[in-house]
């Protein structure tokens, strides 16, 4: 019986950052000055957000097997020259434990399941765009 609740603990937690992380993100976007216009693109350049700062939007953390998300975020707005941030998925902690973990934690969890599910990356909580206003030039 202790065999059978040690296989079904190790592959419970096989997939650490399944259990610990999630694959979408809320992003609290601001920009300075607020109010500005902002507009999210993908990898592969698709528009998969529009909105006024300050705002939150949820963002997924993976593009596919093994690939972060990557986002350009392009801030604009009357009387300022536009400016572009990247936000980048990151590797999260909870991905290391499969190694710990060592062997189903390794394979199920570090090289299928959390891959597979993006559950392995997280994004930054804030993105922000900093806009320079456009000085008239006197003749």
């Amino acid at each position: 019986m202790k065999k059978v609740l040690m296989i079904i603990g190790v592959l419970a937690f096989a997939s650490c950052s399944t259990v610990f992380s999630e694959n979408e993100y809320g992003v609290t976007v601001t920009s300075s000055p607020e109010s500005a216009k902002f507009h999210i693109y993908n990898s592969d350049n698709i528009k998969v957000h529009t909105g006024r700062t300050p705002a939150r939007v949820q963002l997924e953390s993976s593009e596919g097997y093994f690939q972060k998300a990557k986002y350009t975020v392009k801030f604009e707005k009357e009387g300022y020259e536009p400016t572009t941030t990247q936000l980048k998925g990151k590797l999260g902690g909870s991905y290391f434990a499969n190694i710990l973990l060592g062997g189903a934690g390794i394979i199920f969890g570090g090289l299928i399941i959390d891959p597979a599910t993006g559950n392995m990356w997280y994004l930054p909580k804030f993105v922000s765009g900093n806009l320079t206003e456009i000085k008239e030039v006197s003749k």
